[in-house]
This record gives structure tokens, C-alpha cells and sequence, in this order.
């Protein structure tokens, strides 16, 4: 039972890297994006691993924000900008 719950811990950790990246990825081509097309865009670029939840992506999105890689444009909390 703790070797499943380890691997678990495992593929959750990773996933969470592969979202963070995929979205680095995403708004560092793109600069602005809206929060509805910024998840869209992260879904497509990682589908062929796994199919991520809208609520996965905005948890990342907000770790990102912490540590001052994206950051909601003054205004619009609807549009995500990239930082770093």
C-alpha cells in the first residue's frame, strides 16, 4: 500500500512540473493570454501524457504567480501576463 501511495506522490509531482512548464512554455511565446485560452493551450500541450483538470492548471498558475513567473494584468484579472 505505501509503494502505490509513493508512486502516486511521484506521478502527482510530476505532472505538476510538466503543467508548470508546459504554461512557461505557453506565455513566454506569447507574452498576454486570456485565462480561457491559457488553459486550453496547456491542455493541447500536454494531452499526450495525461488530461489535466481545469483546477490543476489554476493551482499551478497560481504557484507560478508566487514565485513571480506570470502575474494577472492590472484591470482584467481575466488576462495572465508573463514576468519572468
Amino acid at each position: 500500500m505505501e509503494e502505490a501511495q509513493h508512486a502516486a506522490q511521484v506521478i502527482d509531482f510530476s505532472r505538476e512540473a510538466s503543467l508548470e512548464a508546459a504554461i512557461v512554455r505557453i506565455m513566454k511565446a506569447k507574452k498576454t493570454l486570456g485565462n480561457a485560452e491559457l488553459i486550453n493551450l496547456t491542455i493541447d500541450a500536454v494531452k499526450k501524457h495525461f488530461t489535466p483538470q481545469p483546477a490543476d492548471i489554476k493551482a499551478r498558475l497560481e504557484s507560478l504567480m508566487e514565485r513571480d513567473f506570470v502575474k494577472r494584468k492590472e484591470g482584467n484579472l481575466r488576462i495572465w501576463e508573463y514576468v519572468a
